[in-house]
């Protein structure tokens, strides 16, 4: 998501030319254990440049110092992790979204596919289809793992995206006894950041966060996991919803519907 007007796309030749002097401002502003993230350094045009990385004042640090390099009208605070800033080269401006965080985590969880068929993070769909149905599977987990008691509570595994994996438990009743629109979250424990561990705790010890990057990823871990039986109904249901989303699946998002259906049905 773009937050100035003035930045242009970057394209992959670009970045590659400007990469290594970007990485050096980047450490100057005091970031470590960089890692580029989503689509970045795989597609012939990219909207942004976006890097995980660790930073001593985190989030807040560094806001502070790259105002102090960039100046306030070229820096914006984004969601409660990620500092954007426009840089300018050789090249026309372009946004960097730097995300704080872990960046071995990050890395997993913000990772994006390619829309190259050669290229080894290819797939047929936009990370965003991968993110939902992770959802939708540790959704179903739950159910299995802990019934709900009663209609108003219930236990969550929960993938949070920017931090790791969570355990929670929600309510549907609020202080005076009546119930709530939405569920409340009461307890939230945070499991693991490792994204293999992650991984394993959703799919079982042969699973790998390498062998999750992508949609057909998961689709292959849900099908050789223990909730192998599970799967069509979990596949149906996704692709249902990812309807819902179409907005979210690129240019030609009745071709990945398509995609994602004839997954689902086989």
């Amino acid at each position: 998501m773009e937050a100035f007007e003035s930045v242009k796309p970057i394209t992959l030749d670009d970045f590659e030319h400007v990469w290594i002097t970007l990485e050096a401002d980047l450490e100057m502003l005091g970031l470590t254990d960089i890692e580029l993230i989503g689509s970045t350094g795989k597609n012939p045009v990219m909207g942004d440049v976006d890097v995980a990385a660790r930073h001593p004042g985190g989030r807040d640090g560094l806001y502070d110092a790259a105002v102090k390099v960039f100046g306030q009208d070229r820096v914006r605070k984004v969601g409660g992790n990620i500092v954007s800033f426009c840089y300018q080269m050789d090249v026309p401006m372009f946004q960097v979204d730097v995300m704080v965080g872990d960046p071995k985590y990050l890395r997993w969880a913000r990772f994006g596919t390619s829309q190259d068929p050669s290229h080894p993070d290819y797939s047929h769909v936009k990370s965003v289809a991968r993110n939902v149905l992770l959802n939708v599977i540790t959704r179903f987990i739950s159910e299995q793992r802990w019934p709900c008691p009663c209609e108003f509570t219930r236990a969550r595994m929960i993938i949070d995206f920017d931090k790791g994996l969570y355990e929670v438990n929600q309510t549907k009743l609020g202080k005076n006894g009546k119930p709530l629109k939405d569920w409340k979250t009461t307890v939230r424990y945070c499991v693991t950041q490792d994204p293999d561990e992650a991984v394993r705790r959703v799919f079982g010890r042969f699973a790998t966060a390498q062998d999750t990057r992508t949609f057909e990823g998961v689709v292959a871990a849900l099908r050789a996991s223990k909730w192998n039986k599970l799967a069509p109904k979990i596949l149906q249901t996704f692709a249902s919803e990812m309807r819902e989303m179409s907005h979210l699946l690129g240019d030609e998002p009745e071709r990945a519907l398509e995609y994602i259906d004839a997954t689902a049905a086989s």
